[in-house]
């Protein structure tokens, strides 16, 4: 049986905002909704601390390089519009 309970993550460990008496043991999936107080880091294979990047970090150069050929809004496409709205 899946339960939700919300909590916070806080110097290496996690605190649940409620008890479930029910449960002595369970496998837990953390999904972190919000990182506060710094950027992310991770420990590379030298042990440093290096900020996580994220796609955009990476690759910035590369966003908009593609021209797809087709129109950016298809609201330019007269034949698209056609009897939109008429239901």
């Amino acid at each position: 049986m899946l339960q939700t309970v919300e909590g916070t993550y806080q110097n290496g460990r996690v605190e649940l905002l409620e008890t479930l008496p029910e449960v002595l043991r369970a496998r837990v999936i953390v999904t972190f909704l919000e990182v506060e107080n710094g950027a992310a880091t991770t420990n590379g294979n030298d042990g440093e601390e290096t900020p996580l990047q994220t796609i955009f970090d990476v690759a910035h150069d590369l966003v908009g390089s593609i021209k797809s050929g087709l129109p950016s809004d298809l609201s330019t496409n007269k034949k698209y519009m056609e009897g939109l709205g008429r239901d």
